[in-house]
């Protein structure tokens, strides 16, 4: 209503006006809005009249002003999407008032904004901060001469806590760079206040509580406003570089490095050269040196996962500071990163690996390696090692880097020939480490062992002084107990850290000098001073290094180097005296970590009974008590485990170990024997270990048992196994069909067996079906198998999946649909037509009931299995799989479904046109598209087979033609591109010369005249088409023979004549 009023009531009302809206935002935040948009339209009739001066002072202002500066801040506090709605609406409204107020009067605003800034209140300070970053673009010019005061007002926040105060502020610095206020010390004073927010982490000691801003959001801003700074601003370049180098090395930075290598990469691209850039980086004392940024980018590289590919930013930078370091690094650099960068690209991918950290960090050590090897550069290599010295303070302890700097300095020592410097980097190498972490440990051991390499005897000198200094004199073990300065490192720590270093040191020492190292080793004591440790940790890592020993025993004996492992038979006796669980150990805290010692264990002994000399009768007995360890394994797992699945991995790596000591010891018939009173077991923990263990044995080297074997050892076992676990069903089962030995009622049982899971125990029918499919395939790829145990795999598959999907219940069927049918498809890639009928059969009762959840994840695959077995020879084959693939058409949803439908009409007319076995047709990805792109693709492909192959093109043509002129634009827009790819691609002079002219003119007329753009388009994508191919002059001619027969028709004179 302002508008309406006359000027003279308007100033009349003011005074009234006013107040009145600004007493709504004292009662109710939601009437912010109405009040913000009422006081926009006060200020703008009483502000920017023209007909007139301003009705209101600046003084008058500040009242006004005041009030609406907290509301900004009060409105980024909103969570609801709905609030949010509104309080953007609010915000937008504020900054509209204050920008009325700033065209009229723009220094007394700056000045108001920035004394606000001054008290530092943090909602004030907020919302200056806010007006300013919005107002600077927009009053420029007029506040041009204030840069000083502005860039000084902003220094002055820069120690503010406020997360809300931190995450304006570096936007108004984002702006204020964009406008060149950012320039000399101050503007690099600024960029480091974005990168050391740019690094910050959740866990972060910062000022977050009941903030609208969290520590996340912050780190956003600071990072994408650097990376604007860098890509957008083309004045800051000279502010950021080199600038941006310094910040790669202090710790306080490191979770901004993704960030600035980011930001570096982009400065470098846009250079032609980078040359001019690196002269400026060795000019300035205050940047890292090369040896500096290449060992602190190197030891970052360590986490493949880390957020914003950081592997990835960093191996992109290091090529392009490839010309600052020795000059043969560059073209070995230009062959190796994109290699790991490809490694790292599908992160994932790579998380299903479960060793991709072990073989990234081999990756880095083995890229730094033979970068020290193309320099040949002595002086570098030792400047290097220097650099990676200093690296310690940038990682604590627990942290997995350290590991990885540990190794990065052995592989550098490996290289030095000064023993000096070898002897003094390893000395402080250990005074850096804390063995006392297990990841710290072994990135030492593995380090010492890199070393030992080159210079084994100066790393077995400091094991030496190491093992010397661990009886400490009881005078500091009492002084130990009053002062902090004498506190010394637990022994056991010590032990673990010997026994690895002397593995490891073994495991890369030369094959060569190895033999005498290691009799000097065994000839001591001091393997059997490391049988004291008490920690489950401490005893894996001195039964790690004993299989080390044997390993490298192992290696040189493949290296040509064969030589006996001394006192072989006392470390065995080392390691199953480790391997034990002590008396007062608890059950519950250390069962898994006892169950990890005993697999490690049974690894070494593995090892150890490999190696010569050959065991004696009595090592051989005394070493058969590992299977006395099999009931120690068994009866570790807690139920839990057992239920849940959770950290059974080791309890696999166990038996299988035990596994493989057995193959070497004894047979598995004997092994099996010795079982059997684990699996009658009454304790059900024990009775659920021991069949563990034996699945495992009979599903990797089930071939071996004969019928007697089975009906003897494991039938009756797993009568008395069902009787203990309370499925007296299943013994039932067991007891009633067990003595059969025909092969049909072998496949009766097993189906028996299944009906009976698929009942009871539906979650388990893919455990079993898988584990009967492998044991029965076993059995048939083994010729020795006698005729009457050998189960034909078709027959045991037909007879499960029937089981499955006729005596499983319904609820049952559809609960577990997804893994039946992931049986099925398993099935249906037999080589037995038998069972990929069976499974043909069976995917067809089950679309009956399938949700789409179950069937669509797979739908694709399951399609071009029927596909292939549509042309089978059998025809009832054929019609099952055509009846299938009817069924799955349901579960297409979709573009999915009309892709499903196409592909299946494009099969079925395919041998009409002449198409035959072209598969890379039925593939196209064209069928599941949206994308115009991949349909032409589909289309060039088909025209190309049909110009190729087929006799019929001039048929194809004229059809095609006729529909240019059909009432769908899409159907014309296909046409024209159809026949105008055919005509492209075609070498008969007869087609060309009948339908270029056709569809010329054809072209020209709707690309003109047409009222649809998609055929207007088409049109004139099919003019390129035409001007590209190599007939264009035969289609030209002939236009222009018809255009000169057209006139010579019409010419008077030509009548005459």
């Amino acid at each position: 209503m302002v508008g309406l009023i006359t000027r003279t009531k308007l100033k009349s009302a003011l005074p009234r006006l006013i107040p009145a809206i600004l007493e709504l935002y004292k009662k109710d935040h939601d009437d912010a809005l109405l009040a913000t948009c009422s006081l926009h339209n006060l200020l703008n009739a009483s502000l920017l009249s023209e007909s007139g001066p301003p009705l209101l002072d600046f003084e008058d202002l500040t009242i006004v002003l005041s009030t609406l500066l907290p509301v900004i801040g009060i409105n980024s506090e909103r969570k609801r999407c709905s609030d949010i709605s509104v309080g953007r609406k609010t915000y937008n409204e504020v900054q509209r008032c204050f920008l009325t107020v700033g065209l009229v009067y723009p220094e007394d605003l700056f000045t108001f904004l920035l004394n606000k800034c001054k008290l530092k209140e943090d909602p004030l300070t907020f919302g200056a901060l806010c007006i300013l970053k919005h107002l600077l673009p927009r009053l420029f010019e007029a506040w041009h001469s204030k840069q000083p005061l502005l860039v000084d007002t902003a220094r002055s926040l820069l120690d503010e806590q406020s997360l809300a105060v931190r995450k304006a502020l570096s936007e108004l610095i984002v702006v204020m760079a964009s406008h060149c206020y950012l320039a000399g010390p101050s503007g690099e004073l600024f960029v480091e206040y974005l990168v050391r927010h740019s690094a910050i982490g959740e866990s972060d000691d910062l000022k977050a509580k009941a903030e609208p801003v969290s520590p996340t959001q912050l780190r956003a801003v600071c990072g994408k406003g650097l990376l604007l700074l860098t890509v957008t601003i083309p004045e800051m370049e000279y502010i950021l570089w080199p600038f941006l180098l310094k910040v790669i090395i202090p710790k306080v930075y490191t979770g901004a490095v993704a960030s600035v290598c980011r930001c570096i990469s982009e400065l470098c691209r846009r250079r032609s050269s980078t040359t001019p850039m690196l002269i400026e980086c060795k000019a300035r004392a205050d940047i890292p040196s090369p040896e500096e940024l290449f060992t602190r980018l190197v030891v970052l590289l360590h986490n493949p996962l880390a957020k914003e590919q950081l592997a990835s930013q960093i191996l992109t930078v290091l090529g392009y500071l490839s010309p600052l370091f020795p000059k043969n690094i560059s073209m070995f650099w230009q062959d190796e990163i994109p290699k790991m960068k490809a490694y790292v690209f599908d992160t994932e991918d790579l998380k299903l690996d479960p060793t991709y950290q072990e073989t990234w960090d081999d990756m880095i050590i083995n890229f730094l390696a033979e970068s020290l090897d193309v320099t040949q550069d002595a002086d570098w290599v030792i400047s290097l090692g220097n650099a990676f010295a200093k690296q310690y303070i940038l990682y604590s302890p627990d942290d997995d880097h350290a590991a990885l700097l540990h190794r990065c300095i052995g592989i550098l020592l490996q290289k030095v020939n000064d023993r000096a410097y070898v002897r003094d980097k390893i000395d402080w190498m250990y005074e850096q480490a804390d063995i006392s972490i297990p990841a710290n440990r072994l990135g030492l051991a593995k380090a010492m062992g890199l070393v030992a390499a080159s210079h084994l005897d100066t790393v077995l000198e400091k094991l030496k002084i190491i093992v010397d200094n661990v009886g400490q004199s009881i005078f500091q073990r009492i002084l130990s107990l009053f002062s902090e300065s004498y506190k010394t490192e637990d022994s056991d720590d010590i032990h673990a850290a010997l026994a690895l270093m002397y593995g490891y040191a073994a495991k890369y020492a030369p094959s060569s000098v190895i033999e005498a190292r290691i009799d000097a080793l065994v000839g001591t004591n001091m393997l059997s001073r490391l049988l004291h440790v008490r920690q489950q940790t401490a005893k894996q890592a001195v039964i790690t290094a004993i299989d080390l020993l044997g390993r490298a025993v192992i290696n040189a004996a493949e290296s040509g180097a064969t030589f006996p492992l001394k006192r072989r038979d006392q470390m065995l006796d080392y390691i199953l005296t480790l391997m034990g669980r002590d008396e007062n150990e608890g059950f519950a805290e250390s069962s898994l970590e006892v169950l990890h010692t005993q697999a490690l264990a049974l690894n070494a002994c593995t090892t150890l009974v490999s190696v010569e000399p050959k065991l004696t009768v009595e090592t051989r007995n005394r070493v058969m008590k590992i299977l006395d360890q099999f009931f120690s394994i068994s009866l570790s797992l807690p139920k839990a485990v057992l239920t849940s699945g959770l950290d059974s991995e080791d309890s696999y790596k166990a038996l299988s170990s035990l596994e493989d000591v057995i193959a070497i010891l004894k047979s598995l018939v004997a092994a099996l024997h010795s079982c059997t009173a684990a699996i009658c077991d009454k304790i059900r923990q024990s009775a659920e270990g021991a069949i563990q263990a034996v699945t495992e044995f009979v599903s990797r080297r089930g071939s071996q048992l004969s019928d007697n074997d089975i009906s003897r050892v494991l039938l009756t076992s797993f009568q008395a196994f069902c009787e203990c676990v309370g499925d007296l069903e299943m013994g039932k089962i067991l007891a009633r069909n067990g003595e059969q030995r025909e092969k049909e009622k072998w496949v009766d049982l097993i189906g028996h067996i299944a009906g009976c899971i698929s009942i009871k125990r539906p979650k388990e029918n893919l455990s079993f079906n898988t584990g009967v499919t492998g044991s029965t395939y076993l059995h048939d790829s083994n010729e020795s198998t006698k005729p009457s145990t050998k189960i034909s795999a078709g027959s045991c598959c037909r007879c499960i999946v029937r089981v499955y999907t006729l005596q499983m219940p319904s609820d049952c069927m559809n609960h577990y649909t997804t893994q039946v049918i992931g049986v099925i498809l398993v099935l249906l890639d037999d080589l037995e037509e038998s069972v990929q009928l069976t499974a043909v059969a069976c995917l067809l009762m089950v679309t009956e009931s399938a949700s789409n959840d179950a069937v669509e994840p797979i739908l694709l695959n399951l399609s071009i299995r029927l596909r292939n077995l549509q042309v089978s020879m059998d025809p009832k084959m054929r019609a099952n799989a055509f009846a299938a693939l009817g069924a799955l058409s349901k579960y297409a949803i979709g573009g999915q479904r009309e892709g499903f439908v196409e592909q299946g009409t494009l099969k079925r007319f395919a041998p009409l046109v002449d198409i035959i076995n072209h598969s890379s047709l039925y593939d196209s990805r064209a069928f599941a598209s949206e994308d115009r792109t991949d349909y032409e693709n589909f289309v060039r492909d088909l025209s190309k087979h049909l110009v190729q192959e087929s006799e019929r093109v001039d048929t194809y043509m004229a059809s095609t033609i006729q529909a240019f002129d059909a009432p769908w634009p899409v159907i014309q827009a296909n046409a024209i591109h159809f026949s105008t790819t055919m005509l492209s691609l075609s070498e008969d002079q007869h087609i060309i010369s009948l339908y270029y002219p056709q569809v010329f003119e054809t072209l020209v007329s709707k690309m003109t005249r047409s009222q649809d753009s998609v055929v207007r388009a088409a049109c004139s994508s099919a003019f390129g088409l035409l001007l590209r191919s190599s007939k264009s002059t035969l289609w030209r001619g002939a236009r222009l023979d018809r255009t000169d027969s057209g006139r010579k028709s019409n010419d008077p004179e030509s009548v005459k004549k």
